[in-house]
């Protein structure tokens, strides 16, 4: 049990921390090109798009966390019971998940910078990967612990995009 709210944190699926998870998913990217080099496309498009995705993944990340720290709760994902606060402004009004879609894109971008269509395994399995390990756990403490509110915010605001 967690000291004061009473939740318990058995409930948290994840035990790898989404940065790992994000660095697990672009091994997997980088892996596909290795195996599979016949299908890298080599185009300078690519490339452009990439360093797009890479700098708004970039921002997304740092403006997200910047609001957490404004509203003064935590950061760390693994401990998502110690939120003081439920984070509704800015970025978080169009999703959920800003912190997570910030390093999606950085993937999206690795993939395009790569250039083999079949890398998108990697982000295909971050995507499942935070969501069913640590998106959905999340949502059960912050549930517990911000009740109604949450729910209506739930409703309003998709998890991803």
């Amino acid at each position: 049990m967690s000291e004061g709210n009473g939740i318990n944190e058995s409930v948290m699926h994840l035990k790898v921390p989404p940065p790992i998870v994000g660095l697990i998913s672009a091994a997997i990217v980088w892996l596909v090109n290795v195996i599979f080099p016949s299908l890298v496309v080599h185009s300078s498009l690519f490339r452009y798009i990439a360093v797009i995705f890479l700098i708004i993944g970039l921002l997304v990340e740092l403006v997200a966390v910047c609001l957490f720290i404004k509203s003064r709760t935590t950061v760390n994902p693994m401990r998502p019971d110690r939120s003081r606060h439920l984070v509704t402004q800015g970025l978080y009004r169009w999703t959920r998940n800003p912190m997570y879609l910030g390093m999606l894109m950085l993937l999206l971008g690795f993939v395009l910078w790569q250039g083999s269509p079949l890398a998108i395994i990697g982000p295909a399995f971050f995507v499942s990967y935070l969501t069913i390990f640590q998106i959905q756990p999340e949502e059960q403490i912050l549930l517990k612990l911000f009740g109604d509110e949450y729910s209506e915010y739930k409703r309003r605001v998709r998890r991803w995009l």
